[in-house]
């Protein structure tokens, strides 16, 4: 049988990484958004054979593929930390009655 202790360990760690992956894909969502705006100033501005709208397409496929996982971690990890956010202390008393170090 499971501790409640280790029940509870396992409990913040998953929150911590829940955080971690969040910050994660907030970052890769700015880098796509940002490089997104290169592809399509590129494909605005500049002159471009036939091959290179080609290769552009293409690498604004991959970008746009990039965003969506970013914004779909995003989607699935917010309500879990809005949840913790919200329930702070009772996270903090739980980890401490379960001689968990919680952070």
């Amino acid at each position: 049988m499971i501790k409640h202790s280790e029940q509870i360990s396992a409990f913040l760690t998953f929150l911590r990484e829940t955080e971690q992956e969040n910050r994660i894909a907030v970052m890769a969502e700015r880098e796509a958004n940002q490089e997104t705006q290169d592809i399509e100033h590129a494909l605005e501005l500049d002159e471009l054979s036939y091959h290179d709208y080609a290769r552009l397409a293409k690498q604004l496929r991959d970008v746009r593929r990039t965003r969506r996982k970013a914004k779909d971690t995003i989607l699935t990890t917010q309500p879990i930390l809005d949840w913790a956010e919200t329930n702070k202390a009772e996270i903090k008393a739980g980890a401490s009655a379960g001689g968990c170090k919680e952070s």
